[in-house]
């Protein structure tokens, strides 16, 4: 009987034992996987955060490059217009002949300033002989006159005048501190290839770039 009960009691220690020891493995186990678990959702979570991250960086720098295109091409275009218009008074009889300081001469000067400032703002028309001496002036009313100015330190001059072609300066900070850029277009005879001067025509870059 005695014997009987230790057999038993064996038995049931046998059983208490692996009974917790599987206990113990399942909340290993379950430990394990949900670890294991929330391990894999942070990994994923990161890469779709990543991935987010990237397509919206794409975009966004798809979006500058359009934007940056669009900005090219408008400045291309109104850089075109306006050249079109000075060429076109560089080649007028008025300043072929040197008869800027007639009235007919000055009306057409300003229709063409006119005509510029419908398609980019500008502040100042300057016309200079071939010394690059400023001998017209049209600019905004509040602003000094730059009659008489010597312009040939400008490098934008000194580049029109030695390759007779249409020049566009570096931006640069006036008198009154604010950032331009320059046109400059060659003032060629068309009876003897003489350099007879310059058209200047200044923009603000803030208007230029808006």
């Amino acid at each position: 009987m005695s014997s009987q009960l230790n057999r038993g009691k064996g038995k049931g220690n046998k059983m208490a034992f692996f009974s917790g020891r599987r206990t113990e493995t399942v909340i290993i186990g379950t430990i394990f996987v949900t670890t294991f678990s929330f391990g894999l959702f942070i990994y994923q979570q990161n890469i779709t955060e990543d991935n987010v991250r990237n397509s919206l960086f794409l975009q966004y720098k798809d979006r500058q490059m359009e934007t940056t295109e669009l900005m090219s091409r408008s400045i291309s275009s109104d850089l075109e217009s306006v050249l079109f218009i000075l060429q076109g008074l560089a080649s007028s009889a008025y300043l072929q002949e040197d008869e800027l300081q007639s009235d007919r001469a000055d009306r057409l000067i300003r229709e063409r300033f006119d005509e510029i400032t419908e398609i980019t703002k500008v502040d100042r028309l300057l016309i200079t002989n071939d010394n690059d001496t400023v001998v017209y002036d049209l600019h905004e009313e509040g602003q000094r006159s730059f009659v008489n100015m010597d312009l040939s330190s400008r490098d934008s001059i000194q580049e029109t005048r030695n390759t007779s072609r249409p020049t566009l300066s570096d931006g640069y900070q006036g008198v009154d501190g604010i950032f331009r850029i320059s046109l400059s277009v060659p003032i060629i005879s068309q009876d003897d290839a003489r350099y007879i001067g310059t058209l200047v025509v200044e923009v603000p870059n803030a208007e230029f770039f808006a």
